[in-house]
């Protein structure tokens, strides 16, 4: 049995629009960024006013419980859309980030590398989950935490923490609230 032409290009044509609406789907990262660009924004009053020492409890603390509501929000929405993308390259990379985040804090006792290396870190991590995300949103937002890092580690301005967290926080909450509106046009 032998397709028309016209019905087989009208396959195809259906094919490809249920390919890219589902990796849209699966690529719509917003609640981790919102989360993350949340606590960091949190965590900069925190270090400004209160202490250094508070400010790594909020992440030592905050971040772990962040990662896990990450990973509930990512398995609620697997059940609800009923299709998953692998997880272990998204897994890996958090991991990543996490430990050299935490590596960089801790062994740059309290100088720049303690401030610059994390962002530095964050910002190869964002380029990762852009590049499994397919998304050039992402990839220019990791590279701009990357190179605002290396600034940052250049210029040791006053207030390291706060020109490091504060670009970070915002540009994640806005890729975030950028993501959301855009999953919500593709369903």
């Amino acid at each position: 049995m032998a397709l028309d032409h016209s019905l087989a290009t009208e396959l195809l044509a259906s094919a490809d629009d249920a390919r890219r609406q589902t990796r849209s789907v699966l690529s719509t990262n917003w609640f981790p960024l919102t989360l993350f660009g949340t606590l960091a924004l949190t965590s900069v009053p925190v270090a400004e006013f209160w202490s250094a020492t508070a400010m790594e409890a909020l992440w030592l603390f905050g971040a772990p419980l962040a990662v896990l509501a990450t990973g509930l929000w990512y398995r609620g929405r697997e059940i609800e859309i009923g299709v998953s993308a692998n997880p272990w390259p998204y897994v890996v990379t958090a991991a990543a980030i996490i430990v050299g985040c935490t590596a960089l804090g801790i062994a740059g006792r309290g100088g720049r590398i303690s401030y610059a290396g994390p962002l530095f870190v964050i910002g190869l991590g964002y380029l990762v989950f852009a590049r499994l995300d397919r998304s050039s949103a992402g990839a220019i937002f990791g590279a701009a935490m990357a190179a605002a890092a290396i600034v940052a580690f250049a210029l040791q301005p006053p207030h390291t923490y706060v020109v490091t967290m504060l670009p970070f926080g915002t540009g994640a909450l806005l890729l975030g609230l950028w993501n959301l509106l855009r999953g919500r046009r593709a369903r």
